[in-house]
């Protein structure tokens, strides 16, 4: 082996005790504050209390056992992990992911991310259940790919998506880039921001615009880098200093949208949503869905029609066909047992569904999908 492949070979020494602090930890030989701190020297020293929050969820996510498992195979709860697969490692930890609404529950925040092919950072982003609150994802260069079952969307620098506490959120560097550099908010939409949110939308609960004008490019830069740098603290008045920041993000965000292209949101129809995501492996019909908005079935029916560009029961469709999308790509469910907990009456009627909408077999997007 010549010395030029092994410095090739060589892993950052940050992304290596990272990777090994987070393995003693879901091992149960560290703490989460120990692990933390040993993180945010590769991330950010002032986001350690996020990064505990992390660790701490990471224990309750679906796929938390299965990661365990998969680990114990190449290494023992004892061991060291190997300087190799320390990249791997780390990728597998932040793809299990799903379920963050404890670590946002309370905070308007934001993050740069930068996503390189073949590094650490390079992971799969699937947020499949409610989140605690909005979410707004700004490219910045590079290019990203979203995965949002009705269609698929690569974005480019200036590219904004918006994503709804119950839309599905799945995300990876765009296979055409070697790159993808974006910033991240999660904030909670009270009543100065609610009229804010009127964008055009793509999918269920996904809206997006494009900023075109430098200019304008610049600004909403400027405003995303503000917040990132007001950090991650609890303090009341913080979260109000940063609250007010996001205000000022999707005012500009709101001038780029033509009249034409807003929507009121009726608050019956975010009843019935609702509802939907509370009771989506039940056996639902529009009536249930149209009783519990308090509103009669053509009512609830024009509601859907005019917002969500779908029908309740697709509306419902599309989020169960999300959750088998990660299910498929981020455990080892057979498609039988995913058939059964999403609800449906039959393994042949969920693949036609399955296939409906992402035009494979469930089978053939685990194989296709699953690197």
């Amino acid at each position: 082996m010549t010395e030029q492949t092994v410095n090739q070979q060589t892993v950052d020494p940050r992304i290596v005790a990272a990777a090994r602090s987070i393995h003693r930890y879901i091992y149960g030989h560290t703490g989460a504050e120990l692990a933390a701190a040993s993180i945010s020297e590769l991330t950010d020293k002032k986001a350690v209390p996020y990064i505990v929050s992390f660790l701490r969820e990471l224990r309750k996510q679906p796929g938390f056992s299965e990661l365990l498992e998969r680990w114990s195979r190449s290494t023992s709860a004892c061991q060291v992990l190997a300087e190799q697969d320390a990249q791997k490692f780390l990728r597998d930890v932040s793809g299990i992911m799903e379920n963050d609404r404890e670590i946002f529950s309370h905070l308007n925040v934001a993050c740069h991310e930068q996503r390189e092919a073949g590094s650490w950072s390079d992971n799969h982003t699937c947020r499949p259940q409610l989140k605690s609150g909005w979410t707004l994802h700004f490219t910045r260069s590079g290019s990203g790919h979203y995965n949002c079952i009705r269609n698929r969307l690569n974005t480019g620098p200036g590219d904004i998506l918006l994503f709804s506490p119950t839309a599905y959120l799945d995300c990876r560097r765009a296979e055409q880039s070697d790159h993808w550099d974006y910033s991240w908010v999660q904030f909670q939409a009270d009543n100065r921001v609610s009229d804010l949110l009127s964008w055009p939308e793509v999918a269920s609960g996904i809206f997006h615009i494009k900023i075109e004008d430098e200019h304008e490019r610049r600004r909403i830069t400027t405003i995303v880098n503000e917040l990132v740098a007001l950090e991650w603290s609890d303090d009341l008045d913080e979260v109000r200093i940063r609250a007010a920041t996001v205000e000022h993000l999707l005012l500009r965000c709101s001038q780029q949208i033509g009249p034409e292209n807003k929507r009121e949101f009726d608050p019956r129809l975010q009843t019935a949503l609702d509802f939907i995501e509370n009771n989506l492996f039940s056996d639902l019909t529009i009536v249930s869905i149209a009783g519990a908005a308090g509103v009669s079935v053509p009512w609830i029916t024009q509601l859907f029609k005019k917002y969500c560009g779908v029908t309740a029961m697709q509306w419902r469709e599309e989020k169960r066909i999300a959750l088998a999308c990660n299910y498929l790509l981020h455990s080892q469910k057979r498609v039988s047992q995913i058939t059964h907990e999403l609800g449906y009456v039959n393994q042949m009627y969920f693949a036609r569904c399955f296939k409906k909408h992402t035009g494979m077999s469930p089978s053939e997007y685990r194989k296709t999908h699953l690197h």
